[in-house]
């Protein structure tokens, strides 16, 4: 957030809490029906990007932190579309296996919108199935889940108490992991949502009337934070993929 009255909101506090909330309520899980199992997750790697292997060891220390069993599938470059679908069915078919991650990007040679569109619905965390994409666009309907980011953000708003319904969102970027997510939530909760991308050719109109702004995109050419402190708007600055 940017503007007179400065606010940075604290992304890791509020992970914090929600991590140990979600720490207790396995917890109770496990002591109330007395079971050795824990909720599990299947992570799928190709490759040996060193960012992809830090967000998948990242992912499985927090697993960890609040009880989640994580199972790691780390596949070489030159694996084929067929080994990884292969794996893909044996965690949709293991039914202690919850959830199913497949870390982005995936090589060349393997089709990703195959791979993801193989995953459970159910099973599906990063909400990317046709299926979630669907559920989330639709009104009065609920995905099995959705994109962690753009939960993120919302759920910040929501921890700050920072009014949705019936405001102007400006969100620029349409990525199928941000910026798409995060424009068909704030939808859900009533905001009139004006997206802008990278063919948009002047987003400066828009300044203002909006009250919430994102920036979900690697760089843009003519963002000014000057002009959004004109605009009195509520500022979310966010660095993503």
């Amino acid at each position: 957030m940017m503007g007179r009255a400065t606010k940075v909101i604290s992304g890791t506090a509020i992970s914090a809490k929600i991590r140990q909330q979600i720490k207790d309520n396995i917890d109770s899980v496990v002591a109330l029906t007395q079971t050795t199992e824990r909720p599990a997750l299947g992570m799928i790697m190709v490759g040996d990007r060193q960012d992809s292997r830090l967000y998948v060891e990242a992912k499985g220390r927090a697993c960890a932190e609040v009880g989640i069993r994580a199972e790691n599938r780390f596949f070489a470059q030159s694996t084929t579309q067929a080994e990884i679908l292969r794996q893909v069915h044996a965690f949709n078919a293991d039914p202690t296996i919850d959830g199913i991650l497949i870390q982005m990007p995936l090589p060349a040679t393997i089709d990703e919108k195959a791979v993801v569109d193989a995953v459970l619905p159910t099973k599906d965390v990063d909400g990317l199935h046709p299926y979630n994409v669907g559920e989330l666009a639709m009104r009065r309907r609920t995905p099995y889940f959705t994109a962690c980011t753009p939960e993120g953000i919302v759920e910040m708003l929501d921890q700050e108490a920072v009014p949705i319904a019936g405001r102007v969102a400006v969100v620029l970027g349409r990525s199928d992991l941000v910026g798409n997510p995060v424009g068909m939530l704030l939808r859900k909760r009533h905001a009139t949502v004006i997206s802008c991308h990278s063919q948009t050719t002047q987003v400066l109109p828009f300044y203002p009337n909006c009250r919430l702004f994102f920036v979900l995109i690697r760089k843009y050419r003519s963002i000014d934070c000057t002009e959004f402190c004109m605009s009195r708007a509520f500022l979310w600055w966010l660095k993503s993929h």
